[in-house]
């Protein structure tokens, strides 16, 4: 029984490992956006990098690939964590990418300490207030963002940049067309064609969210902002 229980999560893991490989080539469409966002900062020499909500570290990746300095990719998911770690191995960068699980509010990450923060729909999730609160703490003085959210309440976000001791680069907006163009319908188009008992619940999660994207593209809209820590 348990060797069986043991094939059986063996086979697990190798499905859910493939899903995310699909879900991520799918992500790698939205890349040149980031590539976008990072042109406007300066191209500093070894940067220390903190990728706040890495996921399965699509972004971490592009990162380590443009930049020589070190990256720390953070997360609460384990199981995209466990995909990351996999990926780090795999492209020899254990020695500059150091992925970890948990969340920014709850970890030892040293205050101070980035030259850059990438957060790629994070604050979406945590709140846009907390989240550049918290980053205040972690990024260095004239230090750089990069913060991927939800095209809303922009004027109030940066009016509290401001406050904050932002100062705002440029910022861009990703509308609808972009999304289905150069995601969902990728992502739809991949999830018909693979499918197991292993990542049924993720593939219907997926096919849920594509659903909704389809009735009111609307709330799926964001905005790059590609900010500047004043030194105070």
């Amino acid at each position: 029984m348990l060797i069986s229980l043991r094939i059986f999560a063996g086979f697990y893991f190798i499905d859910m490992q493939t899903y995310h490989h699909l879900r991520d080539n799918c992500r790698k469409q939205l890349l040149p956006y980031l590539e976008r966002a990072l042109n406007t900062i300066p191209q500093l020499d070894k940067p220390r990098i903190l990728d706040a909500g890495c996921g399965t570290g699509v972004p971490t990746l592009f990162l380590a690939q443009r930049f020589k300095g070190t990256i720390t990719a953070i997360d609460p998911d384990n199981e995209s964590i466990a995909t990351l770690n996999q990926k780090v191995i795999d492209h020899g960068l254990s020695d500059r990418v150091f992925p970890q699980v948990g969340m920014i509010d709850s970890t030892t990450l040293e205050q101070g300490l980035f030259d850059i923060i990438i957060a790629e729909g994070l604050l979406n999730i945590i709140g846009f207030e907390k989240g550049m609160g918290l980053f205040s703490n972690l990024v260095k003085p004239e230090g750089y963002l990069i913060i991927h959210d939800a095209d809303a309440d922009h004027e109030k976000k940066v009016s509290l940049l401001a406050k904050l001791g932002y100062s705002v680069i440029t910022f861009f907006s990703l509308g609808q067309e972009v999304w289905w163009e150069d995601y969902y319908a990728h992502l739809e188009q991949a999830i018909q064609k693979k499918s197991s008992p292993a990542t049924s619940e993720k593939r219907l999660s997926d096919q849920k969210e594509i659903t909704a994207f389809k009735d009111d593209p609307s709330p799926f809209c964001s905005r790059y902002y590609c900010l500047h820590r004043i030194k105070q």
